[in-house]
């Protein structure tokens, strides 16, 4: 059987959705296997029956709140390595409890995002601000929550250089996260992450977020 899921790729700033035009359909089988568990494979195991579009449930009407905010974090005067791995292992958490509005708080007042997808070919890009980044945040989370999908995520190969003055960071590193449908992993996603950190009164804030993702089995 197909599963249409929801396009989801994973920034440094949480889960995204891409618009329509750079839509990726992921073409999962569901199947049996030797021992009779459901199993999910991007290979046809049973080419005897017709493939079926799976479309996620239409989203409810009445307004999901979102979760709890978390809790706030202590002022910041100086940028270290520390610091800056501890923002990017918040987002990563809020991306995979669904926490939009937590994901959000922590993008700059001026910040600037450029996602690229290289699902389908040719690549396409989105680009735009915090507004714009908060949006599809938000989007992605109630999208996941009807399909019943979740996330499980982590980072990996993480480069941290902070300049001389502590004001401001740079950050490169790969966030690999796994769609989860039942608990099951149904496709997964690799986004290399270019990012810029720098302080706000005390907050440290994605200034510029910059990711590159890329579907994996």
């Amino acid at each position: 059987m197909r599963l249409r899921l929801a396009t989801t790729l994973l920034t440094g700033l949480g889960t995204v959705v891409l618009s329509s035009s750079s839509a990726f359909a992921a073409t999962m089988y569901k199947c049996k296997n030797a021992s009779g568990q459901i199993v999910y494979s991007d290979t046809d195991c049973r080419t005897d029956l017709p493939k079926v579009t799976i479309r996620p449930p239409e989203p409810k009407k009445e307004a999901v709140a979102p979760a709890a905010p978390a809790a706030p974090v202590a002022r910041v005067d100086r940028l270290t390595t520390a610091v800056v791995e501890g923002v990017i292992q918040r987002s990563r958490e809020n991306s995979d409890r669904g926490d939009y509005a937590s994901d959000c708080a922590l993008a700059a007042p001026d910040l600037s995002f450029t996602l690229i997808d290289r699902s389908r070919a040719p690549e396409t890009k989105s680009t735009g601000g915090r507004d714009e980044l908060c949006k599809l945040q938000r989007e992605s989370a109630n999208a996941m929550r009807s399909a019943g999908l979740g996330s499980q995520s982590t980072v990996t190969q993480l480069q941290i250089q902070v300049n001389t003055d502590g004001s401001q960071a740079t950050a490169k590193y790969l966030m690999n996260t796994r769609i989860l449908a039942n608990g099951s992993p149904v496709m997964g996603m690799r986004c290399e992450n270019d990012d810029v950190f720098a302080l706000y009164d005390g907050k440290v804030l994605f200034k510029r977020a910059l990711s590159t993702c890329t579907p994996v089995r």
